[in-house]
C-alpha cells in the first residue's frame, strides 16, 4: 500500500502553471516542475502523469482562473462599452506592468500546441471562451441601444478577440503602455 500523498494537489498544481507560464512547455524540465512544486518525481508522476498530461491539467487551470476574472471584469452593471474599455485598458496596464509572462495559452499556440495531443483543442477551447464574454457584452449593449442595431456581434466580438491577441502578444515584445492604449482606442472608435 502506497504512502499517503502530503501535499495539497491544487496548491501544488497552481505551482506548475506558473513554472510553465515563465518558462513554456519545451523550456520546462521534469526537474524543474519537481523542485517548483516541492514534491518528488514520483509523486509527479503518480499524480498528474507524464509532463503533457501535467501540462494539460495546468492550461486547464490556468483557463478557468483567467475565465472567472475575465467574466468578473465583464459581467457587470453599467454601460457595455464603459466596461469593455475599463477591461482592455486594464488589460493592457497589467500586460506592461505587472503581468510581463504573457498568456499561456498564446505561447502555448505559437510553440507546442501541435506537439502536444490536445493542446490546441484546449486553447481554441479557450479563446472561445473569452470571445464568447465579449460577444455577451456587446449584445447587451446592442440590445440596450448602445451600439448600432446592425452591429454583427460575432464579427465584432472575433475582431475584438484578435485585437487583443495582439495585444498580449505586442506588449510581450515593448511594454509602452501608451502605444498599446492607443490601440484600444481604435479598436472602440471602429466599433461606434
Amino acid at each position: 500500500m502506497g504512502r499517503p500523498k502530503e501535499f495539497d494537489r491544487q496548491e501544488v498544481l497552481h505551482r506548475a502553471v506558473d513554472t510553465f507560464w515563465a518558462r513554456g512547455f519545451e523550456g520546462t524540465s521534469v526537474q524543474m516542475l519537481v523542485d517548483s512544486m516541492g514534491i518528488h518525481r514520483a509523486s509527479l508522476y503518480d499524480t498528474y502523469g507524464s509532463k503533457a498530461d501535467l501540462f494539460k491539467e495546468a492550461m486547464d487551470c490556468y483557463s478557468s482562473q483567467t475565465h472567472d476574472a475575465f467574466r468578473q471584469a465583464l459581467d457587470r452593471e453599467g454601460k457595455s462599452r464603459d466596461i469593455l474599455r475599463h477591461f482592455l485598458r486594464d488589460s493592457v496596464h497589467r500586460l506592461c506592468t505587472v503581468q510581463t509572462q504573457g498568456c499561456l495559452m498564446i505561447k502555448t499556440v505559437v510553440s507546442i500546441a501541435d506537439e502536444v495531443p490536445g493542446a490546441h483543442d484546449r486553447v481554441v477551447r479557450h479563446m472561445e471562451e473569452i470571445r464568447g464574454m465579449l460577444r455577451d457584452l456587446l449584445q447587451r449593449g446592442k440590445d440596450s441601444g448602445e451600439f448600432a442595431a446592425e452591429m454583427d456581434v460575432d464579427a465584432v466580438s472575433h475582431f475584438l478577440m484578435t485585437m487583443f491577441e495582439g495585444l498580449v502578444v505586442g506588449a510581450a515584445v515593448q511594454h509602452d503602455e501608451g502605444r498599446h492604449l492607443g490601440t484600444v482606442e481604435l479598436a472602440l472608435k471602429a466599433i461606434a
